[in-house]
């Protein structure tokens, strides 16, 4: 699973990825210019957390596998009466080469595993489900977790 630790950063990868992302598209008009910085860019924000709480020994990067929500399981009805929008089911609507993007990311996340970090990644698992997964259980055994996210999901 993961190693005994005292205090354990869990990264919202997607959100990383995406936040980082919204800094610096449109100054690289090469695709591969873009992907390359955007890596740079969530390396650096992830050295700056490890420097600001030094206390930190064990990250935990979760990713988004696809949402549940886009499967068979119909949306219960009293959502649909409300119009609520899920999110897995938005449309990207502009110019950005989402597969490259997304290609890229794949290959940060095995380097990030490759050098020591635990990644959580599953089919129809979102990154907030991880979230709550891992805090509980880390909880649970007495290790403290910073959750790194500004994803709203994250308050249910």
């Amino acid at each position: 699973m993961t190693r005994k630790s005292k205090l354990t950063l869990l990264v919202d990868g997607n959100w990383l990825l995406m936040s980082r992302l919204a800094v610096i598209v449109g100054r690289y008009p090469d695709m591969n210019e873009l992907t390359r910085e955007l890596k740079l860019l969530m390396i650096r924000s992830i050295n700056l957390v490890l420097r600001t709480f030094p206390s930190i020994d064990n990250i935990i990067f979760v990713a988004d596998g696809g949402s549940w929500r886009n499967t068979e399981v119909p949306i219960p009805s009293f959502l649909q009466s409300e119009g609520i929008e899920y999110k897995g089911n938005r449309e990207h609507t502009d110019e950005l080469d989402w597969d490259k993007i997304f290609s890229s990311y794949e290959d940060f996340l095995v380097t990030v595993q490759n050098n020591g970090v635990t990644v959580s990644k599953e089919r129809q698992i979102e990154g907030d489900d991880w979230c709550w997964w891992w805090s509980t259980y880390l909880n649970s055994i007495g290790t403290n977790v910073i959750i790194w996210s500004k994803d709203r999901d994250l308050t249910q």
